[in-house]
């Protein structure tokens, strides 16, 4: 439980951290604008915006990944497979240009999310019915305890 914070906290860090990139450079194309700069510097504001919310991305899904993976190895769950044909990963993968490490797609990841809580179900849905007999059965010493000592 302590990780799914921890997780979630780094998560809201980083989508915030990138809303706040976008903003500043939308901020500076919208000056450029103004200023009246030349096309080539507009650009290359529009490009460097691209590469930083891409790194923004990378980090994302690398937080993403790792957690993810991490599940994955609790509930004994298979990842996507990961083989490299022509130096092209499997479709479920892809090369970080910010980390150098292979991170999973996003349809990567939400093959593997599926795939934990189905795991997930399966292990609540085999205890589930034991847990309810056990309530029952606790509710009927309980009944049968008040009606012994009531009479």
């Amino acid at each position: 439980m302590f990780n799914w914070i921890s997780y979630r906290l780094k998560l809201n860090r980083l989508r915030r951290r990138k809303r706040r990139v976008a903003r500043a450079y939308d901020t500076d194309i919208a000056r450029a604008f103004k200023d009246k700069k030349s096309t080539e510097e507009i650009e290359s504001i529009r490009y460097d915006r691209h590469w930083e919310l891409g790194n923004c991305d990378d980090e994302i899904a690398q937080l993403q990944t790792d957690y993810l993976s991490e599940l994955a190895d609790i509930y004994g769950v298979p990842r996507p497979p990961f083989l490299i044909v022509g130096n092209i990963p499997s479709d479920g993968w892809y090369e970080s240009q910010l980390f150098g490490r292979y991170l999973l797609t996003t349809s990567g990841r939400a093959q593997l999310r599926s795939s934990i809580r189905a795991e997930k179900k399966d292990r609540r849905d085999a205890v589930l019915p034991y847990i309810t007999l056990l309530f029952a059965l606790a509710g009927a010493v309980v009944g049968t305890l008040t009606f012994i000592y009531k009479h």
